[in-house]
C-alpha cells in the first residue's frame, strides 16, 4: 500500500505494509455471526504512556499536526542479535519479549526460505500513542524505504514477515505477499465465509481480504509442504510447482481447506500443577526481568501458563495477588467447521470470532466458578507493576 502524497509530505513517501486492527476483525465477524453474550473482554494488552505523553500523542492527532514528520520515532532502547527496538512508552519490555524476537525471526526464514543478514528495526507504541502508518484501521506497517517495521504489539509479528522477504521473495502480487505475511504469523489462519477468492483477486495488488488471503497460503504450506510453497510465494509458476493452473490450485483451496487452521505451536507455555482429581494450583513469584515475563499480558508483567482439563465441569478459579488472569481456550486442532461460541463454556476459545477472541479477564481475589468443556485453556496471570510479584492461582472442579 502506498501514502498519498499531502501538501506536506516528504518528497518521497515510504511505501508500507499494514495488517487490520483485531477489534476490526472482531467487529467484521460479530457483523457475520448471530448475537453473542457479552462477556467481559479486555483491551489489547500494551502499556500506557506517561501522562505528558499521552498529551503530545493526542496533539499528534490532531489536525494541527498534520505536516509533522511521520516518521517521528521513539529512540532504540533494546538490542538483540536480530532486532533494534524503540519503545514510546515508559514500561520496559520484560525478558520474554526481549527473548521472543531473535527465534522467532529464525522461524519466518525458516519457513519463507530466505535469510536477512540484517538486524531489524523494530518501533513498538503503547495504547496511547500512534503509529506513524496510513489509515484508522491498521495497526502497524513496514516501510520499505526506510527499512523499518513500526506498530502495537499485535502487529509486530505480521510486519516482520515483509521486513525479511521484502527483495528476497518475488512475491506474483500484494495478495500473495499479504497472505504471506499472515500465513506466516504464530496466529492460525481461517476462511471468511463471506468471500471466494477468484483468480482475479489473487493476481490483484489492491489491498487484499487479509483472511483470505492468509488462509489461502497457509492451505499451500499445509497440502503441498513448505518447498513448494516458497517457490509458490516466490513467483513460480503453479504448473510448474503443483502440476495446477492457478484457477485449479484456487478451486482446491475452495473446495478442501478446511475452515481454519490452527496456530503451528498451539498453547505451548507450561502446564498448571495437577496436585489430585480435582485441583490445579501453583504459586508464582515474577517480575518483568523474569524470564517468562512479558509487559503485554496484562497491566504489569504477566506470564501465562496452561490450564489442561481432561473432562467437563464446572471449575472455581482463585487467584491471589496481581490483577487477575485472562483466559481463553487454546484452539490445539484444525476445523473444518466454525467453532461455536462459547464452545469452551463460559470463556472464549482461540478459534471463536474468526480467531479474534483475545480472552476473558477475571480479578485477582475474587472466586470465580465457570463451566469448562474438556480441552487446554491459556491463563495469563498479570501483575499491577513490573518489581517482584507473588500470585497464587488455584483451579477446583466442583
Amino acid at each position: 500500500m502506498t501514502h498519498t502524497p499531502s501538501p506536506c509530505a516528504p518528497k518521497v513517501q515510504p511505501r508500507y505494509h499494514a495488517a487490520m486492527d483485531p477489534e476490526v476483525r472482531l467487529a467484521e465477524a460479530r457483523e457475520a455471526t448471530p448475537p453473542l453474550p457479552s462477556p467481559k473482554l479486555p483491551m489489547l494488552s500494551m502499556p500506557k504512556r506517561s501522562n505528558a505523553a499521552a498529551l503530545l500523542a493526542t496533539a499528534l492527532t490532531l489536525p494541527l499536526a498534520a505536516c509533522q514528520d511521520p516518521l517521528d520515532l521513539p529512540p532504540i532502547t533494546y538490542q538483540t542479535q536480530r532486532a533494534r527496538i524503540g519503545t514510546d512508552f515508559d514500561d520496559p519490555l520484560c525478558a520474554a519479549d526481549l527473548a521472543w524476537f531473535d527465534p522467532r525471526i529464525e522461524a519466518i526464514e525458516r519457513l519463507a526460505g530466505v535469510e536477512r543478514p540484517e538486524p531489524i528495526d523494530v518501533y513498538i507504541y503503547g495504547t496511547e500513542g500512534w503509529p506513524p502508518c496510513d489509515g484508522d484501521l491498521l495497526t502497524g506497517c513496514y516501510h520499505v524505504q526506510d527499512d523499518i517495521v513500526v506498530g502495537y504489539w499485535p502487529a509486530i509479528d505480521h510486519e516482520l514477515v515483509h521486513a525479511i522477504t521484502k527483495g528476497r521473495v518475488r512475491y506474483p502480487s500484494n495478495f500473495w505477499e499479504e497472505g504471506t505475511a499472515e500465513a506466516l504469523t504464530k496466529a492460525g489462519t481461517h476462511r471468511d465465509s463471506t468471500d471466494t477468492l477468484t483468480v482475479d483477486t489473487a493476481q490483484s495488488d489492491d489491498r487484499p481480504n487479509y483472511a483470505t488471503a492468509g488462509h489461502f497460503v497457509r492451505f499451500l504450506f499445509e497440502d503441498f509442504g513448505d518447498q513448494a510453497a516458497q517457490q509458490l510465494i516466490d513467483g513460480t509458476p503453479p504448473e510448474d510447482v503443483t502440476g495446477l493452473s492457478l484457477e485449479e490450485l484456487i478451486a482446491l483451496y475452495e473446495a478442501e481447506a478446511p475452515h481454519s487452521y490452527a496456530p503451528r505451536d498451539p498453547c505451548p507455555d507450561p502446564l498448571v500443577p495437577k496436585l489430585d482429581d480435582t485441583t490445579w494450583a501453583d504459586t508464582y513469584n515474577f517480575s518483568c526481568q523474569s524470564p517468562d515475563a512479558s509487559q503485554f499480558e496484562g497491566t504489569g508483567a504477566g506470564i501465562v501458563r496452561i490450564l489442561e482439563l481432561e473432562e467437563p465441569g464446572d471449575y472455581q478459579v482463585l487467584v491471589e495477588g496481581g490483577d487477575g488472569v485472562r483466559i481463553v481456550g487454546c484452539q490445539m486442532n484444525d476445523t473444518d467447521q466454525p467453532i461455536p461460541d462459547f464452545s469452551h463454556g463460559d470463556v472464549m476459545n482461540q478459534a471463536e470470532l474468526s480467531q479474534t477472541a483475545f480472552g476473558t479477564f477475571f480479578d485477582s481475589d475474587t472466586p470465580h466458578t465457570l463451566q469448562l468443556t474438556q480441552g487446554r485453556y491459556r491463563l495469563a496471570l498479570s501483575s499491577q507493576h513490573n518489581d517482584d510479584t507473588q500470585m497464587s492461582l488455584r483451579v477446583t472442579r466442583r
